[in-house]
C-alpha cells in the first residue's frame, strides 16, 4: 500500500469542490446555523483521492447532477481555484489565469475536449448555458473559497490522511447544520 500522502493541492482541489457543492445545494442550513434540511440530504456521497508520486487523482461524486448551468461552474471553479491557493498567491490572478485557460477552448463540439467532462469544459459549457461570462463564474467560485478556506482546509486535511470521506463524515467535521457549523452564506 502507498502510504506517502496526496498533495494537499489535490485534497484542496477536491474540497473545494464538496464545500461549493454544499454551499450551492438547496440550503442544508441558513446563514445563522439554524439546520434547514436534514444533514442525511447529503449533496454528495463521497470525495476521495488516489494515486501515487506524480500519478494523483480525485473526484467528488455526486448523486445528482445540479440543474442550474451557473452553478454547476461555480462548482467546477472552486476546485481549481482552492489549488492554485495553495500552489500560489491567491486573488486577481487566480482569476485571471483562469479566464485565460478557459477562453481559449475550442467549442465543446469539437476537438479532444467534445469527450471530456475536464473542469475547464464544465465551466466553459455553464458559461454558454447559462448566458453568463467566465469572469462571474470564475470570480463567484473565488468568493466561496474565500470565505469557506478554513472548512476547504480542514477537509483537505482530513483528505489527505484518510483518502476518501463520505457526505457524513464532511457533515460531521463541518458540523453542518449546528450552531457552530459551517454556515451557508446563500440562506433561502
Amino acid at each position: 500500500m502507498n502510504t506517502t500522502p496526496p498533495p494537499l493541492w489535490l485534497c484542496a482541489h477536491e474540497s473545494g469542490h464538496a464545500i461549493a457543492r454544499i454551499q450551492l445545494h438547496p440550503s442544508i442550513c441558513d446563514n445563522e446555523g439554524k439546520q434547514l434540511r436534514p444533514v442525511t440530504d447529503p449533496s454528495f456521497s463521497r470525495v476521495w483521492v488516489a494515486g501515487s508520486r506524480g500519478d494523483w487523482r480525485g473526484c467528488v461524486d455526486q448523486l445528482r447532477k445540479i440543474s442550474v448551468a451557473h452553478n454547476e461552474g461555480v462548482i467546477s471553479a472552486a476546485g481549481p481555484v482552492a489549488q492554485m491557493r495553495v500552489q500560489k498567491d491567491h486573488g486577481i490572478a487566480t482569476l485571471c489565469y483562469l479566464i485565460e485557460e478557459l477562453k481559449d477552448l475550442p467549442p465543446i463540439s469539437e476537438g479532444p475536449l467534445a469527450e471530456s467532462e475536464s473542469d475547464y469544459t464544465t465551466i466553459w459549457k455553464a458559461s454558454q448555458v447559462a448566458k453568463v461570462s467566465l469572469y462571474d463564474i470564475v470570480d463567484e467560485a473565488v468568493y466561496i473559497v474565500d470565505e469557506c478556506w478554513q472548512y476547504i482546509l480542514m477537509v483537505a486535511r482530513q483528505l489527505q490522511q484518510k483518502r476518501e470521506l463520505s457526505f457524513r463524515e464532511v457533515a460531521e467535521l463541518l458540523r453542518l447544520g449546528q450552531k457552530d457549523g459551517m454556515r451557508s452564506f446563500y440562506g433561502d
